[in-house]
């Protein structure tokens, strides 16, 4: 006898949804055709969405555009790139 049979789309996984790149790309494109549209007419109609300003609509827009392959982080200055520090890890110390 089997297990019980659960509805999903999720293959072997057992989740719900299956992970799909093509999925994640609609949505950011969603993401940026909407925030994009917000960012470059806002200041021509009246204020739709009072909680969110340009700002976040702009930080909606380049994340989404990155996700989409477009990295426009070098042209908003307080999204600058994340860096490493050089030298070591930071592991256990070991004196000898």
């Amino acid at each position: 006898m089997r297990g019980p049979v659960v509805a999903s789309n999720g293959g072997r996984t057992g989740a719900f949804f299956a992970y799909d790149p093509d999925v994640k790309k609609t949505i950011a494109l969603l993401f940026a055709l909407v925030s994009g549209f917000y960012v470059f007419f806002a200041s021509w109609i009246p204020d739709p969405l009072p909680f969110l300003d340009e700002a976040t609509a702009l930080v909606i827009f380049v994340k989404s555009m990155s996700v989409l392959g477009f990295d426009l982080t070098r042209f908003v200055p307080f999204l600058g790139k994340k860096t490493k520090p050089e030298g070591k890890t930071g592991g256990p110390v070991v004196d000898v």
